[in-house]
């Protein structure tokens, strides 16, 4: 019986030194952006390209995902995917805003003073890629009124898509925007979507 137990524990801390080698060596290799050598594939995500790996006592995950998360990571065998949402929830939003953008031909927007009532020459801003999504994704989903039914405001900014001709105008009154098509036609903003168009217009 006692020769039993020992050979159990032999066995055993046979195991856990393997486990601390293997550990080391695969834990090493990923802080270097490698993939382990003492581990099995398990699994593969649907997300692109992300695979899982186990070893003895630990998991390897290889982040491949289609937004642009690559990334190795380590841990015990709890360790989940899930673990890392908040991650690849970051990259997946910067890629659907890129996939957007692209999908709609947008590569710049550009909002001017319309130039009227400046002393100085008009200002104007270049919108980064959030405000270009923000404000893109605003104007596509508005409904404009026919063009027949617009009022004569005069646009106080101008909006520009690709440094082409004038697409839309902004008309702002007080604490209410109203975005102007070329062409004729208008939508009036709800108080939400007037503060997103606001905190753009302000940097001009």
């Amino acid at each position: 019986m006692k020769k039993v137990v020992k050979i159990i524990g032999i066995i055993i801390g046979i195991i856990v030194v393997l486990g601390i080698v293997f550990f080391t060596i695969d834990y090493n290799r990923v802080k270097n952006n490698e993939l382990p050598l003492f581990c099995i594939q398990i699994d593969e995500a649907n997300d692109g390209g992300t695979r899982i790996y186990l070893g003895l006592g630990y998991k390897v995950i290889d982040f491949n995902t289609i937004s642009g998360y690559d990334d190795i990571k380590i841990g015990t065998w709890f360790m989940d995917y899930e673990d890392f949402n908040e991650k690849i929830k970051i990259y997946d939003e910067e890629y659907n805003k890129t996939q957007y953008l692209e999908n709609k031909n947008i590569n710049s927007i550009e909002i001017s003073e319309n130039g009227l009532s400046s002393v100085s020459p008009a200002r104007n801003y270049m919108l980064n890629k959030d405000e270009m999504y923000i404000l893109a994704n605003l104007i596509n989903n508005l409904t404009f009124s026919d063009p027949n039914e617009t009022c004569d405001g005069i646009s106080n900014y101008i909006i520009k898509y690709n440094n082409e001709d004038i697409t839309y105008g902004i008309e702002v009154y007080d604490d209410v925007i109203h975005i102007v098509k070329a062409g004729g036609g208008e939508a009036v903003l709800s108080n939400e979507q007037s503060e997103m168009v606001k905190n753009i217009i302000n940097k001009v």
